[in-house]
């Protein structure tokens, strides 16, 4: 009886450790694409997928009605680390804000450069240490194109601009930016 149990689990083990393996190589899961329409009639192609066990969602939409440019937004569900990242209700909160010239790519004008601010909420008695990490997050992720950062509980949205539908949804901006959030929440 403890020979057929020790087997099981031995079995058991095998079978586990051979699926890991496998998710661990499958780098990108399969997206889906779906279509809808805005109050001015116009299609915004929507991305949902996960990645690294993140569920994701990617939407366009027009930056302005008389404006060529687009405008990307990509909503990740994600853990943070606490030192980092900390939102609450209540009033026991400071808030520091920070601005970066951001460098975002544009199809017609090669690089546009602008100033974007943004704001991170940090409890008290954290120390400029870890507020100094969260702001090289922040840093990390501008870089890759992204002029504004929302971030909350539980979820970052990322702000991308460019002159086509083609230059947002390109894969060289969303995957490395899904990799980077991967990284933030482990």
């Amino acid at each position: 009886m403890k020979n057929n149990i020790s087997f099981i689990f031995l079995i058991s083990s095998v079978i586990f450790a051979l699926y890991m393996a496998k998710r661990k190589k499958e780098k990108y899961y399969p997206l889906k694409m779906l279509f809808k329409g805005d109050a001015f009639g116009l299609l915004e192609p929507a991305f949902e997928g996960s990645h690294n066990d993140m569920n994701f969602k990617v939407l366009t939409r027009q930056a302005g009605k008389f404006s060529s440019d687009f405008e990307m937004i990509l909503t990740c569900k994600a853990k943070f680390p606490a030192q980092c990242y900390i939102y609450s209700k209540n009033n026991f909160l400071q808030k520091i804000q920070a601005k970066l010239n951001i460098n975002y790519p544009s199809v017609k004008t090669g690089f546009a450069q602008y100033d974007e601010s943004f704001e991170i909420k940090i409890e008290k008695d954290k120390d400029l240490e870890k507020l100094k990490n969260g702001l090289e997050h922040i840093k990390n992720l501008t870089d890759l194109g992204f002029y504004k950062i929302d971030m909350d509980y539980g979820q970052i949205k990322l702000y991308a601009r460019a002159q086509s539908d083609d230059d947002l949804l390109s894969p060289n901006l969303i995957m490395p930016a899904l990799e980077y959030v991967s990284k933030l929440r482990k």
